[in-house]
């Protein structure tokens, strides 16, 4: 009796596909990784300067209240003075209207700092929210660029082409064969 038993095993050593499907991969997470840097430089240019707007509002508004408190003394005193016939009528009245003024001054810093506190609450809500939807592409594009390398049935390594000619990447079959 005779029997014949045969097994083949077929390995690809080299697909062209493949390699140009990993390196467009690599393409798109290089473009992901760089939007999503200027994204935080972004951020970070933006909401630095509305901080700095909301701190100089408050400084503005620091040095108003210091000059209606001044007008408020000077207000007092010229109506101590008019009461006692030191001073006219008309010395009480320009006390009043610059002490008007400041009041004026007053209210307008206290606008200006809350447009700028909610403008940067604003401009926070609107970065986290794009930080968060690049975050998730940049996850997307990096999840496919695994997929693509563990999927490949080839041997997979790169070296840099400068300085010390480092290892950049050993793929999983490497790492599998050789320990």
């Amino acid at each position: 009796q005779y029997w014949d038993y045969r097994a083949e095993l077929t390995q690809t050593v080299f697909r062209w596909d493949q390699w140009q499907e990993l390196k467009r991969a690599d393409s798109q997470v290089a473009v992901a990784e760089a939007t999503y840097r200027a994204a935080q430089q972004d951020l970070l240019v933006r909401v630095s300067q509305a901080y700095f707007d909301v701190l100089a509002a408050e400084d503005t508004l620091g040095a108003a209240q210091a000059t209606l408190d001044a007008f408020s003394r000077q207000l007092e005193q010229a109506e101590k003075r008019f009461e006692v016939g030191l001073i006219a009528v008309t010395d009480v009245q320009e006390s009043r209207a610059a002490h008007d003024s400041a009041t004026a001054g007053v209210i307008a810093a206290k606008r200006t700092l809350a447009t700028a506190q909610e403008a940067l609450r604003e401009l926070n809500e609107l970065l986290e929210h794009r930080v968060a939807e690049r975050t998730a592409a940049l996850c997307t594009v990096q999840a496919r660029q695994q997929l693509l390398l563990q999927s490949t049935p080839v041997v997979l390594y790169a070296r840099s082409t400068t300085g010390d000619f480092s290892t950049t990447f050993i793929s999983e079959n490497v790492v599998e064969q050789l320990g």
